[in-house]
């Protein structure tokens, strides 16, 4: 959660559990980026810095990657610094890795550094652009042969995911020409006529994902318009679902309204018994017990 004023800070911490540990960190607003990194025997093979662009906080999901990041050169020269330094102080061997950065105005922060493959398709994103396959790489690496690679490719590249509207999708229009357009690597489309596009909350409820690799980046930004003017997913709010929505609701209420009932009731019948035993309290503390044959008549 993002706290932006010491009030809501407060209330926080008074809902906190008490004695419960609990992390704080600072928050970051400048551009999210990545540093994608191929090492070979401690050297870095490939590194390069990603821009990343996502949705708004909590949830920031990823709807495009470009690579090389249109960034100022010292910045660039900065992200690579921080990943060399990060490679030296992990003693990092052979393998794949990355840095997750906000570049603020003194410099880059590591928000998460990675010693995985990235996701969001970017290792295709990263062969596109300058010809390397992260995979063969990390693998020959890891194999002990001679780290001896090509000369790498100088193109932009990025991933781009489509992101309609949560809804049923009526129709996938433009998905059969994209294939033709300049530029276009590789597409996906992960949904069906019929299917329903999930709230977009992870990278999991992404439906289109579309590569494309130019020679520059004016270019690769013109190429990018045309393909997200052409795939087009259509949606509606199905007629079964929103009856199915509707009875849902009806009947999560009338739940509702029946566990409050009897939460209540119970609350009732445990108020009069705590009465009743506080009045047998009272009277045995006020009235002394008494039986036949002690001056009561029987």
């Amino acid at each position: 959660m993002i706290v932006t004023d010491e009030i809501r800070l407060e209330i926080l911490y008074e809902r906190h559990p008490a004695g419960m540990p609990c992390l704080v960190e600072q928050y970051l607003d400048g551009r999210e980026f990545s540093v994608e990194a191929t090492i070979d025997r401690g050297d870095l093979a490939f590194n390069g810095l990603t821009e990343r662009t996502t949705t708004r906080p909590p949830f920031c999901v990823g709807t495009d990657q470009r690579l090389p990041a249109d960034r100022p050169a010292a910045e660039r020269t900065a992200a690579h610094d921080l990943l060399t330094g990060v490679v030296r102080t992990l003693g990092f061997g052979s393998g794949i890795g990355r840095l997750e950065v906000r570049i603020e105005p003194d410099g880059p922060h590591i928000m998460e550094v990675a010693v995985r493959t990235p996701d969001d398709n970017i290792m295709s994103m990263v062969q596109a652009a300058n010809g390397l396959d992260p995979y063969d790489a990390a693998i020959a690496g890891a194999c002990g042969e001679p780290g001896t690679w090509p000369p790498l490719a100088d193109d932009d590249a990025s991933v781009w995911f489509s992101t309609p509207l949560p809804d049923a999708v009526t129709a996938i229009e433009g998905a059969d020409r994209i294939a033709g357009l300049p530029g276009v690597v590789d597409m996906e489309v992960d949904v069906e006529v019929g299917g329903t596009v999930p709230p977009l909350r992870s990278s999991l409820n992404r439906v289109g994902m579309v590569i494309v690799r130019t020679d520059d980046g004016d270019t690769l930004g013109h190429h990018l318009r045309a393909v997200q003017n052409e795939l087009r997913l259509p949606v509606h709010p199905a007629e079964e679902s929103v009856q199915q929505h509707t009875v849902r609701q009806h009947t999560v209420h009338q739940d509702a309204v029946h566990q409050h009932t009897t939460h209540q009731h119970a609350l009732n019948q445990q108020t009069v018994l705590q009465q009743t035993v506080l009045q047998r309290t009272v009277l045995q503390q006020v009235v002394p017990q008494q039986t036949v044959g002690e001056g009561v008549p029987a």
